[in-house]
């Protein structure tokens, strides 16, 4: 078994702020590194942020979390993004995207009405998986997992909070 590999290390005190300083310089400057995090500053179509903007939605309805307002520079495409959900997501779709989970196929049906056809779709599924907005395991899955490919976890939490621990 391959042990996880450590990054860095830095001291730091939550009752001082002691060190704090660096590890949000160490952070960032990790962030930049295409290679553990590809994803990072890559452009997003709408169609996809639509789509995890309407999955967060249901989970923050499902357990409310704090309201953490979005840092300044993120304000302009947070705009984009509500504009292009309040235009463009049917009711069936925001309905769909409020459940914890729901079949591929219902999600490809309500998407299209949207104007997002199945490939645009399952692109965007795959960036929000590798993102960790939902679970879905598409076509690249393990084999005789084809029922695992007909669903498309949109609230994460719901498959942690629902398993079933043996004694």
């Amino acid at each position: 078994m391959r042990r996880p590999r450590l990054l860095f290390s830095y001291g730091v005190s939550s009752k001082t702020g002691h060190g704090l300083a660096i590890l949000r310089q160490a952070l960032a400057a990790l962030m930049q590194d295409q290679r553990l995090f590809p994803h990072v500053g890559m452009k997003v179509p709408l169609s996809y942020a639509m789509l995890e903007r309407l999955a967060q939605e249901g989970r923050e309805q499902a357990a409310p979390g704090p309201d953490a307002a979005a840092a300044p520079e993120r304000a302009v495409w947070e705009h984009a993004v509500t504009e292009y959900v309040e235009k463009t997501a049917s009711a069936g779709l925001r309905a769909l995207c409020a459940q914890p989970y729901a079949s591929l196929r219902d999600l490809e049906r309500e998407a299209a009405g949207t104007g997002l056809d199945a490939e645009q779709l399952h692109r965007a599924l795959q960036f929000l998986h590798a993102t960790g907005s939902v679970l879905h395991f598409g076509a690249g899955a393990r084999q005789h997992s084809w029922r695992l490919q007909e669903v498309v976890f949109l609230h994460p939490q719901f498959i942690i909070d629902h398993q079933v621990c043996d004694p």
